[in-house]
């Protein structure tokens, strides 16, 4: 086992110093990283009273101190020590913009195909394997999944980043290269589809790429840079041996080492519901070695390792964990698997966190069935809160979704992913909770959970909506928060007049000698008045009188030539010749969830 330093330890603890007395569940947290128990000496008993308030505080307190005393252990490990230890495989992530290839790359890698079997032609789930002397992880390319990729980048020693010659650098290329430098992790690029062009072609086009990437501060070898840039056409193999070399390469000059014999810290790369096995859980280990028989913490849930896909898990190592968990655990990509001495250690820290959701859901619950943002103020105070069920197959997904459905337009509509099962097939308990705020229930990827849950829906009016690709998901979110609001009163030009004449009677009435130019001009519609196109007064009783010649009519036609008189005397004093009035309607259009349409009524 590694030394840790107590000096160390004790400074990312509130800062105290060594020998510093510190409170029983720091201790027992320091401890339970470095596998040891701890015993406590019997103090006097003491009656004490918290707050609610001061009780969540302590909570938080507790799981921020859980990832404090984390990293101190990691930081802490001598360095002498870990050049000791045997080497490991590097970890790397392929990343790139959506269809630039990164699956059928990682299939002719591997020997398989999964590209044609994703839904929509997209990865939407991390796929962590080994080939070779290499761990792989393929994160998905779409713009959705920012979050399942960033949880990649936290266990990541190569950054494989995937752009297609015939497309070059792209938003998600962009967004792979800023994971990589957050990560601190070497970089490769891969060029892909290259098979599109010929020699001479294939040539402007890594130039061109190589061009695009200097830009942003990724200077490949071609410029001098320390980046590779191989070409490959998957398909056909080519380039597939340059660019393991190239990954070999920065593998050594990493120099990735760890200890096989700690126990594992590992971090969950997706976490996908089993009907016969429940949450099985994908990790990769990136320290120690994660064993059957080990007690885990993921999150706030505790199981214990009942089976390993291919055995103990060392180093490196991707492996799917059956633990027990049930299906309804709250598990996301990214989060870290530690492994405690015991069940009771374990539960203490699951306890913790499961309370501090459970009231943080509570007041967001709360708040949305009393229609108000606490939080928010001005226009987005007033954006109207459209709350909806979310079910997916895996907590990475749901990461994602829920980015996703922030990024929606809100200044109207707030759509709010509330409460619930994190992951598995909709249940009659889904149902409740979506049938209490009045909530469809979308279903990404996953089913029911029994056949009279489509019963259970009916009887409660609650809507079950499936799909099984993230834009239309999003899209029937986005429609349903549509939905909700209002239709836009809008003004609609029924009839344009050009101003050719005007006659100020002995009363002082001004009558205006018109033309219709477009449309149909009728008695009953509003006038609104217009200079060089830009709008100046609205008279919302329209025209007063209207001749056609001495006949009084109620409409006109297209070319037709009028006198009108305006309700409102001082609209009609401001009219000049050559100045256009409109005739318009009131009509409701549908709602928009964004800005860009501006519908009002003149004024």
């Amino acid at each position: 086992a590694l030394s840790v330093e107590a000096r160390a330890v004790s400074e990312v603890l509130d800062g105290r110093r060594a020998h510093e007395t510190v409170d029983p569940e720091a201790a027992e947290l320091v401890a339970l990283e470095l596998g040891k128990s701890v015993r406590f000496a019997a103090a006097p008993k003491t009656k004490k009273t918290t707050t609610k308030d001061e009780e969540l505080e302590e909570l938080a307190r507790l799981d921020r101190l859980e990832a404090a005393v984390r990293e101190a252990v990691e930081a802490a490990t001598p360095a002498a020590a870990v050049e000791a230890l045997p080497l490991r495989r590097p970890i790397v992530a392929v990343m790139g913009h959506v269809d630039h290839g990164k699956t059928t790359l990682l299939d002719a890698l591997r020997g398989a195909s999964t590209a044609a079997a994703e839904a929509g032609g997209i990865t939407q789930r991390l796929a962590a394997f080994e080939v070779g002397d290499v761990t792989f992880i393929d994160t998905p390319g779409h713009a959705a999944f920012s979050t399942m990729r960033s949880s990649s980048a936290r266990a990541l020693d190569v950054a494989l980043v995937v752009v297609a010659l015939d497309d070059g650098v792209k938003p998600q290329t962009l967004e792979a290269l800023r994971l990589a430098e957050r990560a601190k992790s070497a970089v490769v690029f891969a060029a892909t589809k290259a098979d599109k062009f010929g020699s001479s072609s294939r040539e402007d086009a890594l130039e061109r790429v190589a061009a695009q990437l200097a830009e942003r501060g990724f200077a490949t070898e071609r410029h001098g840079g320390d980046h590779p840039l191989v070409p490959v056409a998957a398909p056909r193999g080519e380039g597939l041996a340059e660019l393991t070399e190239a990954l070999a390469m920065h593998a050594e000059l990493l120099d990735l080492r760890a200890d096989p014999d700690a126990p594992a810290r590992a971090v969950v790369a997706d976490a996908v519901a089993d009907k016969r096995l429940g949450l099985c859980l994908d990790v990769l280990v990136v320290w120690g070695t994660l064993r059957k028989g080990d007690v885990v913490v993921v999150g706030e849930s505790v199981g214990k390792v009942r089976r390993l896909v291919g055995g103990d898990a060392g180093p490196s190592s991707s492996t799917r964990v059956v633990a027990g968990f049930d299906k309804t655990a709250r598990v996301a990509a990214g989060d870290a698997v530690l492994v405690a001495p015991d069940e009771r250690s374990a539960k203490k820290i699951a306890r913790a966190r499961a309370a501090l959701r459970e009231a943080t859901e509570a007041a967001e619950r709360r708040r949305l069935m009393a229609g108000d943002d606490a939080l928010g103020g001005g226009e987005q105070q007033q954006a109207l809160a459209v709350p909806v069920v979310v079910k997916v197959e895996s907590n990475g997904e749901l990461d994602a979704v829920r980015d996703l459905v922030r990024a929606l337009p809100s200044s109207k509509a707030r759509v709010e992913v509330v409460g619930g099962v994190a992951v598995g097939a909709v249940g009659r308990a889904d149902v409740d909770l979506a049938a209490t705020l009045g909530a469809p229930v979308f279903a990404f990827n996953v089913g029911l959970a029994a056949p009279d849950v489509k019963d259970h829906a009916r009887r409660n009016a609650v809507d079950l909506r499936s799909h099984d690709v993230v834009y239309a998901l999003l899209d029937d979110i986005a429609a349903h928060a549509v939905s909700a609001l209002p239709p836009v009163p809008t003004p609609r030009v029924q009839a344009k007049l050009n101003v050719l004449k005007l006659i100020t009677l002995s009363d002082g009435t001004v009558v205006a000698g018109c033309k219709v130019v477009d449309g149909t001009l009728r008695k009953s519609d509003p006038i609104r008045h217009v200079r060089d196109g830009v709008l100046l007064a609205v008279d919302d009783r329209g025209p007063a009188t209207l001749k056609h010649f001495k006949d009084d009519v109620t409409t006109l036609p297209k070319g037709a030539e009028c006198g009108l008189a305006l309700h409102d005397r001082d609209i009609a004093a401001a009219l000049l010749e050559g100045d256009v009035l409109e005739a318009f309607t009131i009509v409701d259009l549908p709602p928009t969830l964004d800005d860009d349409h501006h519908h009002s009524r003149p004024a």
